[in-house]
């Protein structure tokens, strides 16, 4: 047999579902068992309150959200969330294993340790697992885990739409356009297309662990395998979400109300 869906509901904020396995073997029904009373659940912490805006989750499983007024919140799960001090309000966030950028008025700025790089305020900019890359009109410039580039032009990046979404994850960046076209590259020597597809209902993309996921206008998750070993189909179960962020083993979607529902792909 394949494997449920299991939803645990936590009051107010967050919301975990989790992949749980299933037994083969049929269960052993004994007569006159009578009803079987179910045990409470144990307690759970409640979770710390947050201002509904954009999720970032990086590969060890920190997610992190972007408040309101400007500023970050970061927890484990199931631990309450402290506020992270940014030097000015961030307009969106994107984290990952090594990486954590801000996009400010002035610009986007990512930071590894005590290294910082910068990036124009109209570029798209995303970081995944080591890597963090940017995208300019054409300019390709990608930094860490040996994928560093630095004003690469890409071919044909988009044609004619232009990038309006990318994602990133060590060793494929995915890009979305306009009108929904989704060009996936592998970033070796040379560059190579792994995954296009001309026509997607996507309006957000984000990478990890070998899949890509999406959210279209409706604010349904769709998710796909970067191989092409799984085509791009509607998750079920998946709440209407604002903000999608992945990891290597997770998937996190916010939805307007500040909930957030994280799954195992």
């Amino acid at each position: 047999m394949g494997q449920a869906l299991c939803v645990r509901a936590l009051p107010v904020a967050l919301l975990l579902l989790a992949a749980c396995g299933a037994d083969p073997r049929p269960p052993v029904v004994e007569a006159d068992s009578g009803p079987v009373a179910l045990a409470p659940p144990p307690p759970l912490r409640p979770p710390a309150p947050v201002t509904p805006g954009h999720l970032a989750i990086d590969h060890r499983g920190l997610p992190c959200i972007l408040r309101g007024d400007g500023q970050i919140a970061c927890d484990r799960f199931g631990h309450p969330a402290e506020l992270v001090a940014m030097p000015s309000p961030v307009r969106w966030l994107s984290r990952s294993e090594e990486w954590t950028c801000s996009h400010h008025a002035d610009g986007v700025r990512c930071r590894r340790g005590e290294e910082e790089a910068t990036f124009a305020a109209d570029a798209v900019v995303t970081a995944g697992g080591r890597t963090v890359c940017s995208v300019l009109a054409d300019r390709l410039t990608c930094l860490g885990a040996g994928t560093d580039r630095t004003g690469e032009r890409l071919e044909h990046v988009m044609e004619d739409s232009g990038v309006r979404a990318a994602a990133v994850d060590d060793g494929a960046l995915c890009l979305l356009g306009e009108a929904g076209r989704l060009r996936c590259l592998m970033l070796s020597e040379p560059i190579r297309t792994a995954l296009q597809m001309e026509k997607t209902p996507l309006r957000s993309i984000d990478v990890g662990g070998g899949r890509f996921c999406g959210l279209d206008d409706g604010g349904q998750t769709h998710c796909g395998a970067l191989d092409g070993t799984m085509p791009l189909q509607a998750i079920p179960g998946a709440p209407a979400a604002q903000t999608l962020a992945m990891g290597t083993h997770h998937a996190c979607v916010l939805s307007a109300l500040g909930h957030v529902a994280c799954w195992r792909h």
